[in-house]
């Protein structure tokens, strides 16, 4: 879902100066991301462990406890603004 949401986020926010190679970069590191686990995946393959399964979930879960505490809040979209909703009307029960 991210992989098609986030352009399109930053198609409306980012500036029309950097909007090409930021797209760009997100493709490029979603599949260097999809490369980094494979390759971890393959790695862990090898221990000879009945756990060896956690180790790439161990590997990758500390990754993301930093970045869910450290992100900023993203800013609003403009086409939600042009609606007169805001992303917490639309979320709200």
């Amino acid at each position: 879902m991210l992989s098609a949401t986030v352009p399109i986020w930053m198609a409306e926010v980012v500036p029309a100066k950097i909007r090409g190679p930021l797209v760009d970069l997100h493709g490029a590191m979603y599949i260097f991301g999809y490369m980094l686990a494979a390759w971890v995946g393959y790695g862990f393959y090898f221990v000879d462990s009945a756990d060896s399964w956690r180790g790439p979930f161990g590997k990758h879960e500390r990754r993301c406890a930093l970045v869910s505490k450290t992100h900023k809040p993203l800013c609003s979209s403009p086409m939600l603004s042009t609606f007169g909703s805001t992303c917490r009307d639309l979320l709200a029960p």
